[in-house]
């Protein structure tokens, strides 16, 4: 089945109903067949999810691209003793929250009198806090002389299979993970943390900090090529992907500081097979041992994988399909019954809107509004200021690449909530828009919020991002209108958001 290619980080899965091939984006959660026409939802794992990007190069094509490259840097082509190993190599793939607050003086010419009098300069000492996304990959198996210790730019563009035995193409191997994801994270916070230090503040101390990461691992392809000669031998690492050239080295190097030399002379003459071997158990590829040239069997860490599911999207209650737009709520269209596809600790309480007709210009934007615990409430009127009288925070429901200006909406329908009259909602039409944002993302970004807020106007805070554990949770749908660049909202007239932040 041929599917169309796309950019991007694209997942191939199959439909359930009819067996065609799809492809869903990185920010896939329900689709529709193209074939049979079945809507169906992806059911994301509690653990890791494990992909696999499938090589596109062919065996035949590997000495060729070798010998370009080889020609290219003028040096000695391949001969016919050429042999290959392939094998998928594991990259954990981190995607996380990024805090960043820079302490910089900031000068500025107020005047300048005459030629000869002296420059008049004022300086002002400002704080900028930013809040972005921030993803990663970083080597997840064993030190590999010669393979990337990250994958770079390229994994927000591959196109990946879930992982599976089944998907492992004939011939290749995959190797172990030996890196637990909470060492991989301290080696990914302590890094940041020494690039954000190189930056230094002009006053106070430059704070940088990541939070709520998510793990995913992509096995990668290889093919390890050894030319061997009486004289010599050559390793090359060729991307599986693009047919490159990544690294160049003998690999005997090692192995001839360390092993006496009649012995390396008969390895050198009786070189017929790779000296590397994996050996290969009966379960599925991360659970296999890498032999390294001194037969050091490296014994891996047991990481356990989550498998991605795809289900048809049906209502709960009744059974019809839902709709097919991506959503983390839906309302179905045959018995009116709330259906939240989010495993949850806590359920919706209220699904609420202003007590307002829209027009037909309206657009209702749905807000999570998370109702703190006691013992948080005094502690966040403080911090938002002796007029904030609420016990919430209101968080975007819907997506934006600007996780700044999220945080800053989030503020103002904060303060504003209690301004507004609320009733039950009766029915969902058209103008309702999609909701983008999971509660337990929501909860995340409150949390954030309120540290944002702290550091905003009190500097560091000694007792980090503390977790929120909402009384109880609404789901709030208020009505904006468009206002040349800016959308508006239709009943105080007071609270404004980019037009863009819709418009993503």
């Amino acid at each position: 089945m041929t599917i169309n290619k796309k950019q991007g980080f694209y997942i191939n899965v199959t439909c359930p109903g009819c067996g065609a091939g799809l492809q869903l984006d990185s920010n896939f959660y329900v689709l529709s067949c193209d074939y049979c026409g079945s809507v169906l939802r992806v059911v994301m794992p509690d653990l890791p999810p494990a992909y696999l990007a499938k090589s596109r190069v062919k065996q035949r094509e590997l000495k060729f691209g070798i010998d370009r490259y080889l020609k290219e840097n003028n040096l000695p082509l391949t001969d016919s003793d050429f042999q290959v190993k392939k094998i998928y190599y594991p990259f954990w793939k981190v995607d996380a929250t990024i805090l960043k607050v820079r302490n910089k003086i900031h000068e500025r010419l107020v005047a300048v009198e005459t030629e000869n009098s002296p420059e008049i300069v004022t300086k002002q000492e400002k704080s900028s806090l930013n809040v972005s996304p921030y993803s990663v990959t970083v080597s997840g198996g064993t030190k590999f002389r010669g393979i990337p210790e990250s994958l770079g730019i390229r994994s927000e563009s591959v196109h990946v299979e879930p992982f599976s035995s089944e998907n492992i193409e004939e011939g290749f191997d995959a190797l172990p993970v030996v890196k637990p994801w909470q060492q991989v994270w301290a080696y990914i916070s302590s890094s940041v943390a020494i690039v954000g230090d190189i930056d230094r503040a002009a006053f106070g101390k430059n704070l940088t900090e990541m939070f709520y990461p998510e793990f995913s691992i992509i096995y990668f392809p290889y093919f390890i090529c050894e030319n061997y000669s009486t004289s010599n031998c050559q390793r090359y690492i060729v991307d599986g992907i693009s047919n490159r050239v990544v690294d160049v080295h003998n690999p005997l190097e090692e192995y001839m500081n360390e092993v006496p030399e009649d012995i390396i002379e008969s390895s050198y003459k009786n070189a017929s097979h790779s000296t590397i071997s994996i050996e290969q158990s009966k379960s599925s590829g991360p659970s296999k041992i890498l032999k390294t040239e001194t037969d050091k069997i490296i014994k891996p860490v047991k990481v356990e994988f989550g498998e991605i599911e795809v289900e048809f999207h049906r209502c709960h209650n009744c059974g019809v399909d839902l709709p097919e737009e991506k959503s983390f709520v839906y309302i179905c269209r045959n018995c009116e019954e709330l259906s939240s596809l989010e495993k949850s600790a806590i359920d919706i309480e209220n699904l609420l809107t202003c007590d307002y007709e829209p027009d037909q210009n309206d657009m209702l934007l749905p807000f999570w509004s998370v109702t703190l615990p006691e013992n948080k409430i005094k502690k966040m009127r403080f911090i938002f200021g002796g007029l904030f009288n609420s016990d919430s925070i209101v968080i975007p429901a819907f997506s934006s690449r600007n996780f700044d200006a999220i945080l800053r909406l989030a503020r103002r329908m904060s303060y504003a909530k209690n301004k507004f009259q609320l009733k039950p909602i009766s029915d969902f039409k058209e103008n309702y828009h999609n909701v983008e944002i999971s509660l337990k993302e929501a909860i995340q970004l409150a949390s954030l919020t309120l540290y944002r807020e702290h550091i905003s106007k009190f500097g560091k805070n000694k007792d980090g991002l503390e977790e929120i554990n909402p009384r109880k949770v609404d789901l709030i749908y208020f009505p904006f209108h468009l206002e040349n660049y800016f959308f508006l909202d239709s009943v105080l007239n007071s609270v404004t958001l980019e037009k863009r932040m819709i418009e993503d």
